[in-house]
């Protein structure tokens, strides 16, 4: 099974003929932001493409990953190898390109927020390695109640923590969380115009890919 990008060999190459007889009948692993599946399978002709997009948390075995499925040869496999690097959702190829931007580059905005709020207690007085510490329990806490509670909306958590004229409030509505930046990055890099996310199904879930 080919793992990794088509990147690494040259599009000219790709396409000649002794290239074209190397690819036929393998299992194809793209990595290769914003590259489609049907542009994979006219270079790597006789592949069966699938195209994931994990995050830079595969380093400690917790990404995110969605992959599309082409076809249904060689699924279990693709599966069995993502998983060995954190959560797989199956996912229909469109929603790829949202996907990067907001799982792809996640870890980014959560390290500036955390970055931020580590500045702030370190120039109020707070020792940096105490309120680095402290904000990445906040993390990982925030993270185990929401998963835990994942049928409520975030913001339900947000109301439970603030108070209407507290600084808790007055930091997510205002300067605090660059929230009006963050939700429209993830709408115009993602492209998926007019679709409407199902919030109510389980991409998580391992799932035979469709043959159409």
């Amino acid at each position: 099974m080919g793992l990794g990008t088509v990147a690494v060999i040259g599009a000219g190459t790709i396409g000649s003929a002794i290239i074209r007889c190397l690819w036929r009948c393998r299992l194809v692993l793209s990595v290769v932001a914003g590259v489609r599946i049907s542009t994979l399978e006219k270079l790597l002709p006789g592949a069966t493409v699938f195209r994931a997009m994990p995050n830079i948390n595969v380093l400690v075995g917790m990404s995110a990953t969605a992959v599309a499925p082409r076809g249904r040869k060689g699924w279990e496999e693709i599966d069995g190898v993502l998983r060995c690097f954190g959560r797989v959702y199956w996912v229909p190829e469109e929603y790829l390109d949202v996907w990067t931007a907001l799982a792809g580059s996640g870890p980014a905005f959560i390290a500036e927020i955390v970055d931020a709020m580590v500045l702030g207690a370190v120039a109020a007085g707070m020792p940096r390695n105490l309120a680095y510490q402290a904000i990445l329990d906040v993390l990982e806490g925030t993270a185990k109640l929401l998963r835990e509670n994942i049928d409520r909306d975030p913001a339900v958590m947000r109301d439970m923590v603030t108070t209407l004229c507290g600084h808790s409030r007055k930091g997510a509505d205002g300067d605090g969380v660059p929230r009006g930046q963050i939700s429209p990055y993830v709408h115009r890099r993602g492209g998926v115009q007019g679709v409407q996310g199902d919030r109510d199904e389980d991409y998580a879930e391992p799932r035979e890919p469709s043959t159409q």
